[in-house]
């Protein structure tokens, strides 16, 4: 039986120094000092704004059909003709590899500047292919160009290189 007193006992002492222990924290510390006003930023140069004058953009360099251009180091090709919907290409490998060149990597851009991919025209000598080395491939690649749409460029563009551009009219 003397146990259980005991034990209330201790109980009563945790909670009188829990309960003075939290006084202590919230009543015992100084009072948060005041802030000191900081004065206000005043720059000490005077800013003038500058017209706006827009970049020029570059010119881009178009190339006339019959026109022989590098489209890669030492890869060659020449857009022979071209009638409205159907390029007659030739492109001529001096590298010291065989190359393939894709039909996928043309397109034309018309006046409303919209982009026309390839198609598949059976009757066509197809244009691509694997080029050897010191070889040259001729062929035609057709257009899906609409007939109310003209056709302004013809335009070479492969993977991470820049566009080469036919001038068509």
């Amino acid at each position: 039986m003397e146990n259980k007193p005991k034990r209330k006992l201790w109980k009563w002492v945790l909670l009188v120094l829990g309960l003075l222990f939290l006084l202590v924290m919230c009543f015992g510390s100084s009072p948060a000092p005041e802030p000191e006003s900081v004065p206000e930023y005043q720059p000490t140069y005077e800013i003038t704004p500058t017209p706006y004058t827009p970049a020029p953009e570059p010119v881009p360099e178009y190339i006339s059909i019959g026109d022989t251009v590098e489209v890669r180091s030492n890869v060659y090709i020449t857009l022979n003709s071209f009638d409205g919907r159907i390029a007659n290409l030739t492109a001529t490998n001096y590298t010291g590899s065989d190359i393939t060149i894709a039909a996928l990597n043309f397109y034309i851009r018309c006046t409303e500047h919209y982009r026309h991919g390839s198609t598949i025209d059976i009757n066509l000598p197809r244009f691509g292919g694997s080029v050897p080395s010191g070889g040259t491939i001729r062929g035609e690649i057709a257009f899906d160009v609409p007939y109310h749409s003209t056709a302004q460029y013809l335009v070479y563009s492969a993977v991470l290189r820049d566009s080469t551009r036919w001038r068509l009219y």
